[in-house]
């Protein structure tokens, strides 16, 4: 059942808002995978959405800021699957793997392509400054995990920094090459990248 109510007023206003506000980001994300930013326009997202276009101006400014709130909600995916890994009873080098297990769902879902392929395209000098301010600190988390891994021993010394740089950099491109119907999932390919990966820095033995 729809919960969602565009033409009238209901007793929950605030959660409506939420509501809706989510459905015109989930759409537009989804449109700016399949059709790409430019392409979409704000009347095509209130035609699909079945309102008005000025309807949709109470939600966001404009359609870059329809991508900033795309970007915005990637990132709150991102740092979300960082507080779950970091609560699991794991070593280092498992929990790394286990955060980027889950980080390749996003990079091939909508919001990770809005993120990765639209966002520094598009956005304005303003918008990508806050969109890399954010991202700085998925990469320091990462970075904390690695560190974690090397004190333990379940990672090889190295700088967390670079091999942060080198996962986040492999696991971007599957929003450019991955496809659904290229007869390996997400979690299959991830465990092939991360097995290349780790090759590198699992400790070794004497």
């Amino acid at each position: 059942m729809n919960e969602i109510s565009w033409g009238r007023k209901t007793k929950d206003s605030k959660r409506q808002q939420k509501l809706k506000r989510r459905v015109l980001l989930d759409t537009a994300a989804h449109e700016f995978t399949t059709k790409g930013y430019s392409e979409t326009s704000i009347n095509d997202l209130a035609d699909l959405l079945d309102v008005s276009k000025p309807a949709l101006y109470y939600y966001v400014k404009n359609k870059e800021d329809i991508l900033l709130q795309c970007v915005e909600i990637s990132l709150e995916l991102i740092m979300d699957i960082f507080e779950r890994v970091n609560d699991l009873a794991l070593s280092g080098i498992e929990r790394v793997r286990a955060y980027f297990q889950n980080y390749a769902t996003i990079c091939t879902g909508d919001y990770g392509y809005a993120l990765i392929r639209e966002g520094n395209k598009h956005l304005g000098p303003e918008n990508k400054a806050k969109m890399r301010k954010i991202m700085e600190k998925g990469q320091e988390a990462v970075e904390g995990l690695i560190d974690a891994g090397v004190k333990e021993g379940s990672i090889a010394p190295c700088e967390a920094k670079y091999v942060a740089y080198v996962l986040f950099s492999t696991f971007n491109q599957m929003a450019f090459w991955y496809s659904p119907e290229g007869g390996k999932s997400e979690a299959e390919i991830a465990d092939q990248l991360l097995k290349i990966v780790f090759s590198g820095i699992e400790p070794r033995k004497s």
